[in-house]
């Protein structure tokens, strides 16, 4: 018959869903270890797989093997010497002899015995677990032969155990600070002072920071205005059409609620602008009095400024700048 037949894989399904439903009512019997039911089931399913071309076969054929499958590992469960179906080296030889003796029948073994054990048949049934796979050789061994390189045993220094773990005390870095405040003070004080004595001719810029004979205090001169100019304590105000004229520094005051707008100026700091100004304004001394001054002040004032001042614009920090004399 032709296995394309469509009335054949119509009687072909039909033979398979007879033995899935043979296999589901007698599944008590195929768990059975001492039952040879499931494997005869097996072999039927064999035979019948091999007219299965098409997908409708192959669903029914796999449900089939699916129930079977389960079959067989309920009934490995129970093999064992933990299982149901434990037995005594006494029942397996009688179980072998059941399967291989000619003749053999317990209830006849007194009267009647037809001898020896079918060798021919026991070996052609078991041998088919020894054979060996036709596999690819394959080389044992690593690939790499490069010989290991002996690891030297350093010896270890016996040590003094260390002490316990003793923090420093940290110290309170706040000198700097306190010396920017003092001259933040001085500046401002100069600023109201000039301004009780003579109000239409406030300090410019450059006659305030002036100093011609060390180029880092003026540096610290221009620090401290950027810090007031800053707190809102100073400000600049332009007078005259000039756009180009130097301006003043003028008293301002905080502002109520501390909120200061934010204010800054550039001014260029490298030395040649320095001597540059310096010449300009014809060594004019600055308001804000040249250190060597103040060497007496400083003894009786621990909190007076020094020749580097602790902060930079912008919270940035201002020192190793060299004094150069004019000369």
């Amino acid at each position: 018959m032709d296995t394309e037949d469509p009335e054949f894989r119509r009687e072909l399904r039909k033979q398979y869903r007879a033995l899935h439903q043979e296999a589901r009512g007698r599944k008590d019997a195929y768990i059975q270890p001492n039952s040879s039911s499931l494997l005869e089931m097996v072999k039927k399913a064999d035979a019948l797989h091999k007219n299965v071309k098409r997908t409708r076969e192959q669903a029914v054929d796999a449900e089939l093997m699916c129930t079977l499958v389960d079959y067989g590992v309920e009934m490995s469960k129970k093999l064992g010497h933990q299982g149901a179906a434990s037995f005594t080296p006494s029942d397996f030889i009688t179980r072998v002899c059941a399967m291989y003796v000619r003749g053999w029948d317990p209830q006849f073994q007194a009267t009647l015995d037809h001898g020896s054990l079918d060798w021919r048949v026991f070996g052609s049934s078991v041998s088919k677990r020894f054979k060996t796979p036709q596999l690819p050789p394959f080389m044992n061994g690593v690939l790499d032969t490069e010989l290991k390189k002996r690891k030297k045993n350093a010896k270890k220094r016996i040590c003094a155990p260390n002490g316990p773990v003793v923090n420093p005390e940290e110290l309170d870095n706040t000198l700097n600070e306190q010396q920017t405040d003092h001259a933040m003070k001085q500046m401002l004080k100069l600023v109201k002072k000039r301004r009780e004595r003579n109000p239409e001719e406030p300090f410019r810029v450059d006659e305030l920071v002036a100093n011609p004979k060390s180029f880092s205090q003026f540096v610290e001169n221009v620090f401290t205005l950027s810090f007031s100019v800053k707190d809102g304590e100073l400000g600049f105000e332009h007078r005259g059409d000039d756009a180009d004229e130097c301006p003043v520094v003028v008293k301002r005051g905080k502002p109520e609620g501390g909120l200061v707008g934010r204010s800054t100026f550039v001014m260029h700091l490298d030395l040649k602008g320095w001597r540059q100004m310096a010449k300009t304004n014809k060594m004019m001394v600055g308001a804000v009095p040249h250190r060597d001054e103040l060497v007496g002040e400083e003894k009786e004032k621990p909190g007076s400024i020094s020749t580097t001042v602790g902060r930079g614009v912008g919270g940035g920090k201002v020192g190793g700048v060299e004094n150069v004399q004019n000369s």
